[in-house]
């Protein structure tokens, strides 16, 4: 399938966490004893939060190199080091975890990948999870608020109920929060994290559409409750062991360490993966927004082409463009349960999850 990924410079780490809500990815996809997975790498959270459900294998796909050779990371640290190091690493320790973790995996490291990694340690001192271009932009936000907006963002984090939430909300309206909100998240501005590339197909302008679905998250959700939106907004430095996802909870570290051997890669698009051999046992794809990046004749095609498949369980998210509406009303679209899962979406960055599942013949 041609996206607009294909004509990107594999250079960078473009996301080193993924911004799909491991809850809402498990309902949707469901995996069981027999199931083959393809799982977008990204920054590799969701693989391996899928290596701990049932599913016989796990494939991590991704046309960016540098993402398979992350998610390679975290696997070598996972399998060799304790959950202390491993949570340093990513973060969620502060510079102090994460400078401490740094030098005892480097040191385990082939001389290959140390010089690849010390680099990027020293560049992102705050965690291995803020390594990403993406993330690095985003997590930035926080900083460029006045005191004042930073204390009442603290407070929203803070509330126990949402009418408290939506007390605070209301005096931090009242600032020039909106505006700043808007103004950094704007396509233009987007763009320093993620390629103008990406935005060809994009209808919607970015900062007012992410400010929408902050102000309408609100009325239903605690951002003190959302990995992903505490994230957004701090970075993984002192994230709650609760709110962190399966894969980065200190509960989970050695069954996560059992159950690598179900993992494989592959560089290369999902797809074109999905039409081959080896996709051809694939029996649940989650596919991130890569329909963000393809022309409407593009996905079109490529929709039909996969519901053509016996026992194929699909899912992917849109972010700034509304890819799929046209298709809705096929059999295979799971409505109910995409509503469900849309409205549980564990931040307001994404708009809408989708699922379709073909039939048996």
């Amino acid at each position: 399938m041609e996206t607009e990924f294909r004509y990107l410079s594999f250079d960078q780490i473009r996301y080193s966490m993924v911004w799909e809500g491991q809850s809402s990815l498990l309902a949707a996809l469901e995996p069981q004893p027999g199931d083959e997975l393809l799982v977008i790498c990204s920054g590799g959270c969701n693989v391996l939060n899928t290596l701990l459900s049932e599913a016989d294998k796990v494939w991590a796909v991704d046309l960016n190199p540098l993402q398979i050779r992350l998610l390679n990371l975290k696997c070598r640290v996972i399998e060799r080091f304790p959950y202390e190091v491993f949570s340093g690493l990513m973060g969620f320790d502060g510079e102090a975890g994460i400078a401490t973790a740094a030098r005892q995996v480097l040191a385990d490291l082939p001389t290959e990948d140390q010089s690849f990694w010390e680099p990027l340690f020293e560049q992102y001192p705050q965690g291995l999870l803020l390594a990403g271009r993406l993330e690095a932009y985003i997590c930035q936000f926080y900083t460029r608020l006045a005191p004042h907006q930073q204390a009442l963002m603290d407070a929203l984090f803070a509330a126990t109920s949402l009418t408290e939430q939506n007390a605070v909300f209301e005096e931090l309206q009242q600032t020039t929060f909106e505006a700043t909100f808007i103004d950094y998240f704007s396509r233009q501005q987007l763009s320093k994290g993620r390629d103008e590339r990406l935005f060809k197909y994009t209808r919607d302008p970015g900062g007012e559409r992410f400010y929408e679905r902050l102000c309408r998250y609100l009325q239903q959700h605690l951002l003190g409750e959302s990995y992903i939106s505490r994230f957004f907004f701090y970075g993984p430095a002192g994230m709650p062991m609760h709110l962190r996802p399966s894969c980065y909870q200190a509960q989970n570290h050695q069954r996560l360490r059992s159950q690598l051997h179900r993992l494989h890669r592959h560089n290369g698009e999902a797809i074109d993966f999905l039409n081959s051999e080896a996709g051809s046992r694939v029996t649940k794809a989650s596919l991130s927004n890569i329909f963000e990046y393809t022309s409407p004749e593009i996905f079109a095609q490529t929709v039909h082409q996969l519901l053509q498949r016996p026992q194929l369980r699909f899912v992917y998210w849109n972010l700034l463009n509304n890819q799929g509406e046209d298709l809705l009303h096929l059999p295979s679209y799971q409505e109910a349960k995409s509503a469900a899962l849309s409205a549980r979406e564990d931040c307001f960055y994404f708009d809408a999850l989708h699922v379709f599942e073909t039939q048996t013949p």
